[in-house]
């Protein structure tokens, strides 16, 4: 059995890679201690997963939560390819990051109308998911359909710090709401509103390939006078 890419230390098994490995045990542990915990985490891949699903959050939705261990896995395995077949250096901030970013996206793909920004999900996580209130609605930008025909690509882009790590991330709906495409990734270090210009970008450089007309919504009110 060939060594783990990531610790070089254990020979590599899908539990050890997932959960017991060192580097990908601190992206855990970033997640857990974003919503206030720390956690033991289960030495099995499918423990793991029946115990996170169950795991009570009092008065918030569990949805993001849940929705980050696939993040999470999918990261992490993504970026250890990575590391072995393009020599990547492995980063636990970034895989965090970018583990981050799909659950937004995700989030966003899934449930459009109770997490309308994926921005607000990738910032505040831990807030978005929290119940409103009886006879209160969730707040947030309504999502549209496009018309007969048309295409509609809602893009975002996120900076921690002004400048900081950044992401960027796009959804592309048809005019039945059904997603054709997710992206999401990172793009190193700079600034929220150039974020989002490289989401817009990313964008444009997906749908020419398209067949139709496609729309093009943004967060910020700011980036259209920048365009």
């Amino acid at each position: 059995m060939l060594q783990c890419a990531l610790c070089n230390v254990v020979r590599e098994t899908c539990d050890h890679l997932f959960i017991t490995c060192r580097k990908s045990w601190k992206v855990w542990m970033g997640w857990c201690r974003m919503w206030g915990m720390g956690w033991v985490l289960p030495g099995n891949v499918k423990d793991l997963f029946a115990v996170w699903n169950e795991w009570q959050l009092g008065g918030l939705d569990g949805r993001i939560w849940r929705m980050g261990f696939f993040a999470i896995a999918w990261s992490v395995w993504k970026s250890k390819n990575k590391t072995v077949f393009q020599g990547k250096e492995w980063s636990t901030d970034q895989v965090l990051e970018l583990a981050r970013i799909r659950v937004a996206t995700w989030v966003n793909a899934k449930w459009p109308r109770e997490y309308p920004s994926a921005l607000d999900v990738y910032r505040q996580p831990t807030i978005q998911c929290q119940l409103p209130k009886k006879g209160q609605e969730r707040k947030g930008i309504q999502w549209d359909k496009p018309r007969y025909g048309q295409m509609k690509f809602n893009v975002d882009g996120a900076a921690r710090g002004c400048p900081g790590p950044a992401g960027i991330g796009g959804i592309l709906r048809d005019h039945r709401g059904e997603v054709k495409i997710i992206f999401s990734k990172l793009i190193g270090e700079t600034d929220s509103k150039f974020a989002e210009m490289m989401a817009i970008k990313e964008a444009f450089l997906i749908f020419q390939f398209q067949d139709g007309r496609t729309i093009t919504s943004f967060s910020s009110k700011a980036i259209p006078a920048m365009l």
